[in-house]
């Protein structure tokens, strides 16, 4: 065994082969900003979802050819010259 791999093994004894009963209490605070953390991480995930699927399926879809070069001024005024 060489001698990284032996101190990688001490020193995964000693982490987890020392635990003892813990007498730890959770504040109410510490679990409400644990939650806080995992909601966060959920929206920034979906919004990060939402951000890559709308590229990735602007750049498969057709549709988004058709809008090339167009400002939204122009698209705009397209819809009041049809009244």
């Amino acid at each position: 065994m060489n001698h990284f791999a032996m101190i990688l093994f001490v020193w995964c004894f000693v982490l987890f082969g020392s635990f003892s009963p813990a007498a730890a209490y959770i504040d109410p605070a510490t679990t409400s900003y644990v939650i806080e953390l995992i909601i966060g991480a959920v929206v920034v995930g979906g919004a990060a979802f939402g951000y890559y699927w709308r590229k990735i399926r602007r750049k498969v879809s057709k549709s988004g050819e058709e809008n090339t070069g167009v400002s939204v001024e122009e698209q705009l005024s397209g819809l009041d010259d049809e009244d």
